[in-house]
């Protein structure tokens, strides 16, 4: 569960984008793009979304870990991200 930061939650203008991206990206069907199962608001009225938790690591870990990956892995990120 991803909740907007409370002290943006306030802003109107930020709550409908937040809410307005969350549904566009859940209209998106892509085996690159961690699906939205539900958007909508906690109980105190702050915009949340639901997604399926992923295993596996961050990419700031991973690149704490290994500083200079390998072109092959870059180059097939980047082309996943592009696919997206």
């Amino acid at each position: 569960i991803k909740m907007m930061r409370p002290e943006l939650a306030g802003d109107a203008a930020g709550r409908t984008r937040f809410v307005r991206e969350a549904r566009a990206v859940a209209a998106v069907e892509s085996d690159h793009i961690v699906p939205i199962l539900h958007v909508g608001e906690a109980d105190d009225g702050t915009p949340l979304i639901v997604m399926p938790l992923l295993q596996g690591e961050p990419l700031g870990t991973r690149l704490e870990r290994e500083p200079a990956s390998p072109l092959g892995l870059i180059l097939k990120v980047a082309r996943e991200v592009a696919e997206a």
